[in-house]
């Protein structure tokens, strides 16, 4: 077993999807945090002059927002700049990974990937089917649709779609975009658990051209919970990025291990449900960003956060995130370990504050799993990342 470091994940999670088998990565279990759970211990917390759990709780959600959104962008940008897997193109599992050029279906100009929960390729964790088409000679649209599984599900539970629009890009074989010499990307993308929209996101990434075998980035993202937190009265909506392109790199060593570190800073807002919207402008089409191409707006700033990121993959594949002492908020802090590599390895993260646990997270690297608020003992779903009641 290999233990590293991950990242100041921060994950909290919403209330409950649907009855399930609990556990890491193989299903969404029933959440506990219904409107009366926390009434009593909110009581004595107040009397205490402690955080109630309803604040653990709220905190726990607006650190998963940004930084679940950040390890997407992440995961997304690698799968578009990595290039086709080294995989056989007609399907043939390697490693718990399958690759098709084109797609199952045989539609014109796209790829599918399977990614699975076991080496053997029998338990699919996601599949994504990409759709690309060309516009002039340094443009693209790519159109991805995801489809998340429970373990051993033979149906999706829930479906994450992403359009993404390139421009001053040069492309690889079946549509992928070059990161050493450099392009612009502006996407949006909805996260639907059970055919509802929980989530709605919008990002950019301007990548420099590749200088001594450094590529150099610039990025922002903004998103917010369409469904919101009844038990809290809340929704959550994020927004930052690297605006610098002094604090982000990407390196390739050329044998499919990619790195991608920076340093995200931003903030997380908080409004009555329905009260968030996002906009989106004009972008920045060079590092640094001096207008992000989207933003959120209607609330109240949560709290704000830099944390310093890195993300290593093996291909497309998300090995290890890794955030130490992350800040976000006052005086509260994140760190995540996660044990064991490739598809079956965990994530087990701390919140803290101070010397103080406020909730603890366990995932899959799919970014699926639970939080749990300490003082209150009630849990909450993430899905990709993200999180969802």
């Amino acid at each position: 077993m290999v233990r590293r470091p991950l990242f100041a994940l921060t994950i909290a999670l919403g209330t409950a999807l649907t009855a399930c088998t609990p556990g890491v990565g193989g299903g969404i279990p029933l959440a506990s945090s219904e409107d009366g759970v926390q009434t009593v211990g909110d009581a004595a917390a107040v009397a205490a002059h402690q955080a109630t759990g309803t604040q653990n709780a709220a905190l726990a959600i607006a650190v998963a927002d940004a930084i679940g959104s950040r390890i997407k962008d992440v995961t997304d940008a690698n799968a578009a700049t990595a290039g086709a897997p080294r995989l056989p193109a007609t399907g043939t599992c390697v490693d718990g990974r399958e690759f098709f050029a084109p797609d199952r279906r045989a539609d014109a100009q796209s790829t599918e990937s399977a990614e699975f929960y076991d080496a053997g390729c029998r338990s699919i964790a996601r599949d994504t089917v990409r759709v690309y088409a060309p516009k002039g000679s340094n443009g693209e649209t790519v159109t991805t649709t995801t489809a998340l599984f429970r373990r051993n599900a033979a149906s999706s539970f829930a479906q994450r779609t992403v359009i993404a629009q390139y421009d001053g890009a040069r492309f690889a074989p079946l549509g992928f975009p070059s990161a050493g010499s450099g392009f612009h990307e502006v996407s949006r993308s909805v996260l639907s658990v059970a055919g509802r929209r929980v989530t709605q996101t919008g990002s950019q990434i301007v990548m420099l051209p590749n200088v001594n075998a450094i590529d150099v980035y610039c990025e922002t993202a903004a998103g917010y919970s369409v469904a919101g937190f009844p038990s809290l009265d809340s929704t959550f909506g994020w927004q930052g990025g690297t605006l610098s392109d002094k604090a982000a790199i990407r390196i390739d060593d050329g044998s499919g291990r990619i790195t991608w570190s920076s340093t995200q800073s931003g903030q997380v807002d908080q409004a009555s449900i329905g009260g968030l919207t996002m906009n989106a402008g004009a972008p920045t089409r060079q590092c640094p960003i001096d207008e992000p191409a989207f933003g959120i707006a209607g609330g109240k700033v949560k709290l704000t956060y830099t944390i310093p990121m890195q993300a290593e993959f093996d291909g497309t594949q998300l090995n290890a995130v890794t955030v130490t002492e992350a800040n976000v908020g006052d005086g509260y802090t994140l760190n995540v370990m996660t044990t064991g590599e490739g598809p079956t390895a965990s994530v087990r993260g701390r919140i803290t504050s101070g010397s103080t646990e406020v909730a603890s997270i366990a995932t899959d690297v799919f970014g699926n799993g639970l939080l749990q608020i300490t003082s209150t003992g009630a849990e909450y779903p993430i899905v990709d990342w993200t999180v969802v009641r």
